[in-house]
């Protein structure tokens, strides 16, 4: 099997689909804004890396990683300074005001 790369780095997704209460919308609008991202993408393109700065927010990382890998075989990404960001109180108490708690549930989050 031929691997065809395509990379994508500093997408900062919230920049572009901000944060709603409205989970199933938030989600919806993630998903529709990373397969409009990604509809340019090379055809041929089995494997994609990301280069970090998904989003402030795990769970919308999350959506935009799980999106890729419905498109691509193989995904692969590293993280960067936005993914550690705590940009609330709420944020900050539920990750022990500790930025290195955010990547380790992400990273659980996209095991598979």
């Amino acid at each position: 099997m031929a691997f065809v790369f395509d990379y994508v780095s500093d997408v900062h997704i919230n920049h572009h689909v901000l944060w709603i209460p409205n989970q199933q919308k938030w989600e919806k609008r993630t998903r529709e804004w990373t397969r409009e991202l990604l509809a340019g993408r090379n055809p041929e393109a089995n494997v994609l890396f990301i280069a970090g700065d998904f989003s402030e927010w795990n769970t919308q990382a999350y959506w935009f990683i799980e999106e890729c890998a419905t498109i691509y075989d193989h995904v692969f990404y590293v993280t960067g300074n936005h993914d550690l960001y705590l940009l609330s109180k709420a944020q900050g108490d539920k990750y022990d005001k500790n930025s290195l708690n955010r990547l380790v549930e992400l990273e659980e989050m996209t095991k598979q």
